[in-house]
């Protein structure tokens, strides 16, 4: 896969801090969270809005409500997740990533921060040009015993998933929750300004294929690590840039997506930056090959697109087109291929 052309984005308004974006496999839609929080409250932050899920049409950039809607049902598998206390009352919306039930059936998990830190698990159903969410359970995450604050999520095998955010944890039905010791992150409660010294920072999380590997973003170390999924010997792949979330691509790469934030040196320069509704920075994406771990720039753009872009969170490969999401931004960014 060659380069993605920056000089002409096309831009999906409507979607708001879009942070990660899916796609329903087979269909003409994306999914996209709706990053909501105040990042001045904390590191991590404590202040959370209403996120909830969108979704929009790849060809014709229509943007709907998935969840919840007014359509949304509850279809609760309380044997496979008998600890979930009940349906959120609350969604905010962070990391996604998707699992193909067949046919035209998904199961959407949703790293949350509404009224609880946790998983939700969604079931999507694609019927025309309808789209029918059922929220099916949770796992509620715990900040203090497993050291994650739920950023980026992905499938393993036999319904269980991965979660990360500082540190990283797996969650198994009949098992539930279980630190993965091989990757040591800072705590959630670490100040970030003590340095990558203290620890590294899992942010985007994916497993290969195969189910063999994990792949984990490391915000701090501007790395991404290759561990195995039962343990062991760490791989660091090493980046120029602060990396975000991870997408598989339909080419069979890894996507990585991230940011070079401007100098911020005191709490009012963040609240500052922050409070833009479309800050810009300069934005990055490189591809990794899952076999050789050769890393290829695919975006960079030290402008954000001339001003108009920033704080790119995720890069989702579609045939020729890259769709980039954005955790502080008004806006999807498309991209093409570049000839």
């Amino acid at each position: 896969m060659t380069s993605f052309d920056t000089s002409a984005p096309v831009f999906v308004c409507g979607p708001t801090n879009a942070e990660d974006l899916v796609r329903l496999p087979g269909t003409p839609w994306v999914v996209a969270s709706h990053w909501n929080m105040d990042v001045t409250s904390g590191m991590p932050p404590t202040r959370y809005g209403f996120g909830p899920l969108e979704a929009i049409r790849i060809d014709t950039h229509e943007v709907r409500r998935l969840y919840p809607s007014a359509e949304s049902a509850v279809d609760w598998d309380r044997k496979t997740y008998p600890d979930c206390p009940e349906p959120p009352q609350s969604l905010s919306s962070h990391g996604l990533n998707v699992r193909p039930l067949g046919g035209s059936k998904f199961r959407l998990y949703v790293a949350n921060h509404g009224d609880r830190h946790s998983v939700e698990i969604i079931d999507v159903a694609v019927e025309g040009e309808r789209l029918r969410t059922s929220w099916r359970g949770c796992a509620v995450s715990s900040l203090e015993e497993l050291g994650v604050w739920p950023n980026g999520v992905a499938p393993l095998p036999e319904e269980g998933f991965i979660l990360s955010g500082f540190n990283v944890a797996t969650w198994r039905p009949g098992r539930g929750w279980e630190k993965f010791a091989s990757y040591e992150g800072t705590k959630p409660a670490k100040p970030l300004v003590e340095g990558p010294e203290t620890g590294g920072m899992s942010n985007g999380v994916e497993v290969s294929r195969d189910g063999q590997w994990v792949f984990i973003a490391d915000s701090l170390r501007q790395s991404v690590i290759r561990i195995p999924i039962g343990g062991g010997e760490q791989t660091v792949i090493q980046l120029t840039f602060f990396p975000d979330n991870l997408r598989w691509g339909e080419d069979g790469l890894l996507y990585v997506a991230g940011v070079i934030l401007p100098n911020m040196e005191t709490s009012e320069d963040v609240r500052k930056f922050f409070e833009q509704s479309r800050p810009v920075t300069a934005i990055y994406a490189v591809s990794i090959d899952p076999k050789t771990l050769a890393v290829k720039e695919v975006v960079n753009s030290a402008d954000g697109f001339g001003g108009t872009y920033g704080m790119m969170s995720t890069a989702l490969q579609i045939g020729n087109q890259l769709w980039l999401g954005s955790e502080k931004s008004d806006r999807i960014a498309i991209l093409r291929l570049a000839h």
